[in-house]
C-alpha cells in the first residue's frame, strides 16, 4: 500500500427508533468529501453500518468494498485488491 488518505464520514445513529430508511435519506442529504480515486474497504460487522457508509462514498462519486469482519478485510488486502 502506498499511502493512506483519511476522510472523516459522520453517519447517523441507526437504532430501534430510526429507520435504515430513514438514515439513508439523512446521509443522501449530507455534505461529503470528493476527489478520492482508489477503492475504499469498508469493515463493520452490522450490514445496516456497512451499507450506510458504502451509500455515503458512492454518492460521492467512490467505489467502494465491503467486508464483515477483520479476516476477510485481510483476505481482500492479501488478494492484492488494495494500491
Amino acid at each position: 500500500m502506498s499511502g493512506f488518505k483519511k476522510i472523516t464520514i459522520l453517519v447517523p445513529v441507526y437504532n430501534e427508533e430510526r429507520t435504515i430508511k430513514e438514515v439513508l435519506e439523512k446521509v443522501k442529504q449530507a455534505p461529503l468529501p470528493h476527489g478520492l480515486e482508489k477503492e475504499i474497504l469498508v469493515v463493520d460487522d452490522d450490514p445496516h453500518i456497512r451499507e450506510v457508509i458504502c451509500f455515503a462514498l458512492e454518492k460521492a462519486g467512490m467505489s467502494t468494498a465491503e467486508a464483515p469482519d477483520g479476516a476477510q478485510a485481510l483476505a481482500w488486502l492479501e488478494a492484492g485488491n488494495a494500491d
